[in-house]
């Protein structure tokens, strides 16, 4: 953990100083071991730690700060306290305090105001308070009973109402404009309870940060914020805690932070945990919002920037002190509606909608009554659906195959390259094939409209579209043409792109210059001209067509996440429908290929669950005609996320270390094996204490394990493909996770497969605190990759192709086809660099998002090359066999180089027909 307390070093409330509190809150949830562990080499001075009731938390000093951190309430049966009316008065508030609070407050006011005094918080250092849900109420009343000492300020989240007006009137009185209280815009527990204020500045969050306030004064930064919620509602509020209170009781549910048992009943909630609050707040400091990590492998003099953790206010190195976890879909699946049909905004948000992707038996199906359907595309569909929207599909086995809850993106997977595939002599007479004919459609982080490697001869930008899907301003895609079914997000057309860079480039929105860099530096290998020192792209005279993935929400009921699989089946069905022409975005036809620089681990690697088959079928199973999808292979190879097993009658163990990360509070792991063998499961944590046998007569097993909550849960034959999934997740609770040998010990009841085998993989975000103890490198491909007609791409070196890069992904798949299909440069590719001054600076980036984007310049440039001549466009099967056969061999297929290296010169040669040979 990196964290500087000069963060603090300031007068008055920044996203910066917030994001420092947040973590800082976030922190108090931590044992007492954690928060000495996390502090002692950072918080030089004195630190003390208190536990008394339900009230905790910390008094840290350095040499000019001084920090008090509270934590809010650790079990369900505690939040009723935020619901009770009582108040009472103190005799450093004037007016009626929630009772609550205050009794809470009282069993630590003594050690607190004594750790002060220790601290020399009296002696010109910068005093700080903050605190999440009740801990918020505890440090606004630690921060007006210690007023005198001279506060720098008090910054809670998720605070619950508290005050009377009288109290609410004294509070802001006494700290002015020193106190901010941050609140997402669907947290339920900010408006409870309802009779009760809220004192300080508001300050409202969303998906995409700070939120502005409306200017006629409803939501001005002196008032409440989010409207109370009715009696009504916290009556329904009321039995569902209780009826989640019951199934944790009954082990069902674990808890890392106030509301984790209802979380699955509660989407309200859900918006309440401390870790989307310091999620939000970090992306307040970067003014950066997508939450994805980019599948580029770190170069050392790029390793800040491609890696998205450069902080505003902070020191360069600084990172995260904790990343937002993700929430596997079993949890989404164990959400059930109420009974009766709720219409309110805030039953909306109790029954809050979830993305997901359908793939239908038959195209006559008819979508449940309020189900939300985006894309709708022969057997695919994207849509937003309620819990019982979702089991009442479910139930039409006749219509309906398979569904699946999207879920967060887990892996963000131009030195002169070109010569390395052979693409400059097509590039120059007398070919002269530069994509003119053909477009590049990216999904990917953005693009940077300013960069001039974008522009045509003329002058205008090449870059015809931008569907944003964070942007909750519209039009939408839907709204701006009709044949385009989703109707979220902001359409930039071109005209407007050109407007907005004509009219003044310093008022760019920022969204529209790519502050992560990926997707420029990406789209500048793809379709980028040479400007300055930077070489020509692939397919330099292409038209771009840029879709930047959702996978956060823009409304308050929305889920927390729209998920990878939702945005990015959406995103391939606009571009395919954009590519077709007549809309705004292509008025003529032309052919695309499509780049996918992002993936995922989970999943069972064989091409069967609705999102690989969507990818399949936006290419008509390889049918498609002008059209193709080509996907970075991944930069897993050496992360020790993938394991097998031989199958016996014996037990044995599958064993993994896990290194403590107190920015990581869930484990995630997929089992898949052979629907005939019959497997039984046990999990055993670092001490030797282990969980019940999880079995098909057993599938469920819940256990809390050191602290830990372990679920196993069983499907002996999954829809998707008839096999065996096994998913195991494992939370923090009382405890973080442990560190570690931990173990999965299995045993064959019953072996009727061919190869006994067994595969098992980790999910992972940003950092990967896990690492399989016997890994292998071979089925590391991250998905979607792994369908069949989607182009996989791995990396080599830059030079001569004939060094793999150490850390792409290897095939094959877990059904045994043979992925990667080739590899291209991936090694200090250098690119166009997004956010630059002069337009036209380039950057160096590792990764196979920096191969792909090779392989799909060059299938731009044989689509441009037929549809110049007027010949009938290849099959993406045939583009797909063409790349395979004239790749430069390196002897036969190779987990990690596929076919070979992309020769682009024997590819178009390969697809020309009556057209001259590319010398």
């Amino acid at each position: 953990m990196r964290f500087d307390p000069k963060w603090l070093n300031s007068d008055g409330f920044s996203y910066s100083v917030g994001y420092a509190l947040a973590s800082m809150a976030q922190l108090a949830y931590t044992d007492a071991r954690g928060v000495q562990r996390a502090l002692q080499t950072l918080w030089r001075g004195q630190l003390t730690i208190f536990s008394i009731g339900r009230s905790q938390g910390f008094v840290a000093t350095a040499d000019e700060v001084v920090l008090v951190s509270f934590r809010g309430t650790d079990q369900i049966s505690d939040w009723w306290d935020n619901l009770r009316v009582r108040t009472r008065e103190t005799e450093f508030v004037d007016g009626g305090v929630h009772r609550g609070f205050l009794d809470s407050y009282d069993v630590v006011r003594t050690t607190v105001n004594k750790a002060l005094d220790s601290a020399g918080a009296d002696g010109g250092k910068r005093l700080w308070f903050t605190g999440h849900s009740l801990g918020g109420a505890l440090a606004t009343l630690a921060a007006v009973d210690h007023v005198d000492r001279g506060v720098t300020g008090v910054t809670t989240f998720g605070q619950p109402r508290g005050f009377s007006t009288e109290a609410r009137q004294s509070i802001n009185a006494r700290l002015g404009i020193r106190y901010d209280r941050i609140v997402n815009d669907c947290d339920l527990v900010a408006r409870i309870p309802g009779h009760l204020h809220h004192a300080g500045q508001l300050h409202l969050l969303d998906e995409g940060g700070p939120r502005t306030l409306p200017e006629d004064g409803t939501e001005a930064a002196e008032t409440d914020g989010p409207p109370p919620l009715s009696r009504e509602h916290e009556v329904i509020l009321k039995a569902q805690i209780e009826a989640a209170d019951a199934m944790e009781a009954d082990g069902l549910f674990g808890s890392e932070e106030p509301g984790q048992g209802a979380e699955g009943l509660l989407p309200g909630i859900r918006a309440h945990r401390m870790s989307l609050y310091a999620d939000r707040m970090r992306q307040a400091a970067d003014a950066v919002y997508p939450v994805f990590q980019v599948e580029t492998a770190p170069i050392a003099a790029s390793r800040i920037e491609a890696q998205g953790i450069a902080r505003v206010g902070a020191p360069p190195d600084a990172a995260d002190l904790f990343a937002g976890e993700t929430f596997g879909i079993e949890e989404i699946g164990q959400l059930r509606p109420n009974a009766a049909d709720l219409t309110d905004p805030v039953d909306r948000q109790l029954n809050a909608p979830q993305p997901v992707v359908i793939l239908l038996r038959s195209e006559d199906w008819t979508p449940p009554d309020g189900m939300v359907v985006d894309t709708r595309q022969g057997l695919v569909v994207t849509a937003m659906a309620s819990p019982a929207q979702i089991a009442m599909a479910e139930r039409d086995r006749a219509h309906v195959s398979s569904i699946e809850i999207s879920r967060e993106v887990e892996a963000l997977e131009l030195h002169e390259s070109g010569e390395v595939v052979a693409a400059r002599a097509a590039q120059r007479p007398p070919i002269s094939e530069r994509g003119a004919h053909a477009a590049v459609g990216l999904v990917d982080t953005g693009i940077d409209i300013l960069h001039r490697g974008f522009l045509d001869d003329a002058g205008r930008t090449r870059i015809h579209a931008i569907w944003d899907q964070f942007d909750a301003n519209g039009p939408s895609p839907a709204t701006v043409d009709r044949s385009f079914g989703p109707d979220y997000g902001r359409l930039w057309l071109r005209d407007e792109i050109e407007a907005l860079i004509a009219a003044d480039p310093g008022a760019v929105p920022p969204r529209l210059r790519d502050p992560r860099g990926h997707g420029t530096h990406v789209a500048g290998i793809a379709a980028g001209r040479a400007v300055g020192g930077l070489a020509d792209g692939l397919a330099p005279d292409a038209a771009i067509v840029v879709v930047i993935p959702r996978l956060s929400p823009s409304t308050p009921q929305d889920p927390p996440s729209l998920g990878y699989s939702k945005t990015h089946v959406d995103a391939i069905y606009f571009l395919k429908r954009a590519a077709a022409g007549g809309t705004p975005v292509l008025p003529a036809p032309r052919p695309m290929a499509v780049n996918v620089s992002l993936g995922m681990m989970a999943g069972p690697h064989d091409g069967r669950t609705p999102l690989e088959r969507a990818f399949e079928q936006v290419v008509n199973d390889g049918y498609a005609e002008g059209f193709a999808v080509i996907k970075s292979a991944g930069n897993s190879a050496e992360d020790a996320l993938h394991t097998q097993a031989k199958l016996c009658g014996g037990w044995q163990d599958v064993s993994w270390t896990r290194v403590i990360d107190l920015s990581r509070r869930r484990d995630y792991f997929e089992v898949w094996h052979h629907g005939t063998d019959r497997v039984s499961f046990r999990v055993i944590d670092p001490q030797g204490n282990a969980t019940d046998i999880c079995s098909e007569d057993t599938p469920l097993v819940r256990a809390v394990l050191c602290g830990n909550v372990v679920r196993l849960d069983l499907i002996p034959t999954h829809p998707h493909n008839g096999d065996a999934q096994l998913v195991i997740a494992i939370d923090a609770d009382s405890q973080p996770i442990q560190g570690g040998r931990w173990r999965l010990r299995l045993r064959a009841e019953d072996i009727r497969s061919r190869d006994r085998r067994l595969d098992m993989w980790t999910e992972t975000r940003r950092a990967n605190p896990v690492r399989f103890d016997h890994p292998m490198r071979e089925g590391t491909l991250s998905v979607p990759g792994t369908a069949d007609f989607v182009i996989s791409v791995g990396a080599c070196g830059a030079e001569d192709g004939l060094l793999l890069a150490p850390f792409s992904s290897h095939g094959p798949t877990r059904d045994g086809r043979d992925k990667p299909d080739v590899c291209a440069p991936g090694i200090g590719v250098y690119s166009a660099r997004a956010q630059g001054v002069s337009g036209d600076e380039q950057i160096a980036k590792n990764g196979t998002s920096m191969a792909a984007p090779h392989v799909t310049g060059a299938v731009a440039l044989a689509f441009s090359r037929r549809a110049a001549a007027g010949l009938p466009q290849p099959s993406t099967a045939e583009i797909l066999g063409a790349l395979r056969r004239h790749a430069r061999s390196i002897g036969g297929f190779h987990t990690g180089f596929g076919s070979g290296i992309l020769d682009v010169r024997a590819f178009l040669n390969a697809t020309r027909d009556s057209m001259p040979e590319v010398p």
